[in-house]
């Protein structure tokens, strides 16, 4: 039972840690407002995450924090490319009013940050891995 709510509580964050990373995506807000959520949402995550991790004992907490950045990060890039793919498509262009396509105005900040988050899980898994031998 505690491994499952471990689990349920690393699925929680990983769910608001992909919030960060679809936040740094959107367009058309302020800077620091931008930087201000992403902060808010990062800290929101690290809740859940911590008590996952504690339920599992903090053992192996590279491999698991890892996992969830790098599932964060595959889940991020497949939503952002639906979007992109949708908004290419000429009948949503019709659907929607020209201003829609804004909501993910930011794509090199968003790539930036789908970039660290790869990268940083990619890394606490090798080393996770590593750790265990």
């Amino acid at each position: 039972m505690r491994k499952a709510a471990g689990v349920v509580f690393m699925v929680l964050a990983g769910f608001v840690f992909s919030i960060v990373t679809l936040c740094a995506f959107f367009g058309g807000i302020p800077p620091a407002g931008k930087v201000a959520m992403m902060v808010g949402f990062t800290v929101v995550a690290l809740v859940p995450h911590a008590i996952g991790l504690a339920l599992a004992g903090f053992r192996q907490w590279k491999r698991y924090t890892g996992i969830v950045l790098l599932s964060v990060a595959g889940y991020t890039a497949f939503v952002a490319f639906s979007f992109a793919c949708m908004y290419f498509s000429d009948d949503v262009r019709r659907l929607f009013p020209p201003e829609t396509t804004m909501i993910f105005g930011s794509i090199p900040t968003g790539l930036i940050v789908l970039t660290i988050s790869a990268a940083l899980g990619w890394l606490l898994l090798k080393e996770g891995h590593r750790s265990d031998s």
